[in-house]
């Protein structure tokens, strides 16, 4: 077993263990001495040391944060159902059947982890203890942790119908069922269902017979229940039926899969959603998102022709217990099973639970198991190469510069930087050395293109295109404003032209809001933006030479004074008798 950061991909311990993992747990303890979360894992197989009489199961507790044994639970029975109660404890649904034939017996049986625990190695503490404490090395009896167990009806207008088996359940009833299936779930036209208190193991409704198409496969589970229904789907008719949990009447239905292809024959799977629906999907590349109770179907979505590179002329979905709901997304894998040759170009897709809608798809060739979702990361195995991939929003990094010197408010100055993705797949070997300089951030559009060119040895796409960069300034004056936008390019650099309005000190801040597939940044730099002073037109001064200083304003004088005494001579001829 290895536990690994889903964050930063890190080894955080690693142990050699035999048995198998079936569960994990955290277990939120509360009384008056103490409360809070402790992390565990649970596996099943013999454990070394420790005895467990044959035909029965050992039932293994681990500490998630070291991987370290804590206990055995011995002597128990295979669960058919694991759910959890309102404060993580483990509750465990499942079938015990004792004698043969007309005198078979079945009962209906509910054990629960935390009593078993807490009553201890002897079996005698209380279950409503103060004090949390899973006793080092112990070995506790699988007995002591029964919490209830009631009969079963075994037979229907006295015919023995065992072995039944639990299909499905919600918090309030659990679906038992039986048929005769020739194979591999082909039933001969008929099942019989009946539905049992999931609170005390009381009948609720049935046995019933329920007429089916003979020789179809009939789906019928946890995953196609919800809001008190569930869904049955008729993968020879390709219809789908919906029930009532509480009493097994038939709400609505049967009703045709529109559009459905042929090859959805081969397979079907299905999941619970949220608001009371349920996702269906199928081998012939179809999803429906169905409304349980009513049968409306919300959207359809149908995978785009194959061509040659397919042998369904569809791209088909995979039908293992595949497809995951989180984030208001369906995570759904492309592809079929490892058989060779090996399939060209399978995808996992991600549809919008709302509209059906594709929000983005990407190569992977994951086809086992389903998708793990937890603290925001979602791993996956890619086949094609490998490998684990683990998909969620990336940190960032950001940088900003201005000019130091030689700034003014007349002419206009470069702001440049860049903004980078450094999540931990950023500093691994391979990308390290191919982007010595940082791994640029894209755009969302270029998402599935750029991720496959970093990760998983694909092209260079040729029209990836950065993302947007907002500017903002504090100027001199105490104003924060903003002074434009612009977007990164495939390198993760941005650059800004812009031309200072008033003189004094300037910080300046750049800003990623974050996307869908990065976190926010920012950074912010400084520059000082002087006033040009306007210099003067300067006056041209004539230098007088001494003719100009001298004679010409002697010669003025004596213009000036004959004709003074030229006026003078009138007035006195004038005055003359």
């Amino acid at each position: 077993w290895s536990a690994v950061n889903l964050h930063t991909g890190q080894t955080i311990w690693t142990q050699n263990y035999t048995t198998n993992l079936r569960c994990g747990q955290i277990m939120n303890y509360l009384s008056p001495n103490e409360y809070g979360g402790r992390a565990y894992l649970w596996a099943t197989g013999s454990v070394p040391g420790v005895y467990s009489a044959p035909g029965t199961t050992t039932y293994s507790m681990y500490d998630a944060m070291t991987g370290n044994y804590i206990l055995a639970i011995v002597n128990g029975s295979s669960i058919s159902k694991l759910t959890i109660d309102d404060h993580g404890g483990l509750i465990g649904y499942y079938l015990n059947s004792t004698g043969t034939g007309s005198s078979t017996q079945t009962s209906l049986t509910v054990w629960n982890s935390t009593r078993t625990i807490m009553r201890g190695v002897s079996g005698t503490g209380d279950p409503q203890g103060w004090q949390w404490q899973p006793p080092m090395n112990g070995v506790l009896a699988f007995q002591n942790g029964i919490q209830w167990t009631a009969p079963v009806n075994t037979t229907y207008n006295g015919n023995l119908i065992t072995p039944l088996s639990i299909s499905g359940m919600d918090s309030n009833v659990v679906l038992l069922t039986y048929t005769s299936a020739a194979s591999s779930y082909f039933q001969p036209g008929w099942y019989i269902e009946a539905g049992y208190s999931a609170k005390d193991g009381h009948l609720l409704w049935g046995p019933l017979n329920r007429t089916e198409t003979e020789n179809s496969r009939i789906n019928i589970a946890s995953e196609c229940m919800s809001d008190g229904a569930w869904i049955e789907t008729d993968q020879s008719t390709l219809t789908a039926t919906g029930y009532d949990l509480a009493t097994g009447n038939k709400l609505w239905g049967p009703e045709a899969l529109p559009n459905a292809r042929a090859y959805s024959s081969l397979g079907m799977r299905y999941t619970t959603a949220p608001n009371g629906t349920v996702i269906i999907w199928t081998y012939g590349g179809d999803a429906y998102s169905i409304t349980a109770r009513t049968g409306k179907v919300n959207w359809e979505y149908h995978t785009p022709s194959g061509g040659y590179e397919s042998p369904y002329g569809v791209w088909p979905f995979w039908t293992f217990s595949v497809g995951t709901v989180a984030d208001g997304k369906f995570f759904i894998p492309i592809g079929h099973m490892y058989s060779p040759p090996l399939f060209h170009d399978a995808k996992q897709m991600a549809i919008n639970i709302t509209d059906g809608s594709v929000v983005w798809s990407i190569l992977a060739f994951d086809v086992t198991s389903a998708p793990a979702v937890s603290d925001g990361v979602m791993t996956t195995l890619n086949a094609y190469d490998n490998q684990i991939y683990a998909w969620g929003k990336g940190p960032t990094k950001m940088t900003v510069t201005a000019p130091d010197v030689g700034v003014t408010t007349s002419a206009p100055i470069t702001i440049r930087g860049t903004i980078m993705d450094i999540s931990a797949g950023s500093k691994q070997e391979a990308p390290a050395a191919r982007f010595p300089n940082g791994l640029p951030c894209v755009s969302e559009a270029s998402q599935q293109a750029w991720m496959e060119y970093v990760y998983m040895q694909q092209p260079r796409p040729t029209n990836a295109t950065g993302v947007p960069v907002q500017l903002f300034v504090l100027d001199a004056n105490g104003n924060y404003r903003s002074i434009g936008s612009t977007t990164s390019d495939d390198s993760g650099m941005f650059t800004y032209s812009w031309t200072p309005d008033i003189p004094g000190e300037y910080k300046v801040y750049a800003r990623f809001e974050g996307s869908e597939s990065y976190y926010a940044a920012s950074a912010e730099t400084s520059f000082t933006a002087t006033e040009v002073t306007t210099t003067p037109t300067p006056t041209t001064v004539t230098t007088q030479s001494t003719a100009d200083l001298y004679f010409i304003p002697a010669v003025i004088a004596i213009i000036i004074a004959i004709v003074i005494g030229f006026a003078v001579t009138i007035v006195v001829l004038r005055k003359r008798p």
